[in-house]
């Protein structure tokens, strides 16, 4: 591993110094991307497209906020398009998009990112770190402020065809007026198979303000079994969670579709 003088690590400081001085107060956002960040990035000039999407078969059917719409029955459906910038850099644009019934479809925002990425080692036995700063614009229906930012770390290695990664998530509502970020946390271990296929399990938790975290039964606990697949350009993540405490939604359907983008 690199000194923690690195460039890697100064600029993840920069990164983290940007998201630290926007202002907001936390909030509880839709979950357009139900994805833990690993090594994927673009190579220079390389484009890419996924497509998120993610469906609560069982969910909170009441509103937080006035304004809000609960996130029971809606399916969600994100594109992402990605273009590599310089050697470990990539940046990215989405369009989260819903349909819920009775509500017909909506565009729920515009959101970009910046990623760095170092990775240190061989495919299968590697260790790599970086970060993912994003902001992004949202339609009252899914954030009770209209400007937010994300800053996501992203910690992992590989070894023996096993891969466990950690992305520590502050994320700001930049227009709300305070300073306090929330504290989410996604981990993710996998396990290669063969013929391009890997098995893991992925979890998600919404921890509260970064002053006043919550306990277990508080905080929104969801757990996804997944299957994945690449080959030939592709790229398919298929899951099923289930939320462990009050917060979460219990039954939630996920699908990211990676497309060869020419």
């Amino acid at each position: 591993m690199k000194h923690l003088s690195s460039p890697c690590f100064r600029q993840a400081g920069l990164a983290l110094a940007l998201a630290a001085s926007l202002t907001g107060t936390p909030a509880l956002a839709a979950p357009d991307e139900i994805q833990v960040y690993t090594d994927d990035i673009n190579e220079p000039g390389e484009m890419g497209l996924e497509i998120h999407t993610n469906y609560v078969t069982r969910g909170r059917d009441s509103a937080f906020y006035d304004g809000e719409r609960p996130p029971n029955h809606v399916l969600r459906v994100t594109p992402e398009f990605s273009v590599g910038l310089a050697k470990g850099w990539d940046a990215g644009f989405y369009l989260p998009m819903a349909w819920a019934a009775g509500g017909g479809a909506t565009l729920d925002g515009v959101k970009a990112r910046i990623k760095r990425l170092e990775k240190n080692g061989t495919e299968e036995d590697a260790l790599y770190y970086g970060v993912n700063l994003e902001v992004g614009y949202s339609q009252l229906r899914i954030a009770e402020h209209r400007w937010n930012a994300e800053l996501r770390g992203i910690l992992g290695m590989e070894k023996g065809g096993w891969q466990l990664t950690a992305n520590p998530i502050l994320g700001w509502d930049v227009s709300g007026g305070g300073k306090v970020p929330d504290v989410d946390l996604a981990l993710k271990l996998s396990r290669k198979v063969g013929a391009g296929y890997a098995f893991g399990v992925e979890h998600y938790a919404e921890l509260g303000a970064a002053d006043h975290l919550h306990a277990w039964r508080e905080s929104a606990q969801s757990t996804f079994l997944v299957m994945e697949y690449e080959g030939k350009g592709w790229d398919i993540n298929l899951g099923i969670g289930h939320g462990w405490t009050e917060p979460a939604d219990k039954t939630t359907i996920k699908a990211i579709f990676g497309i060869p983008f020419k």
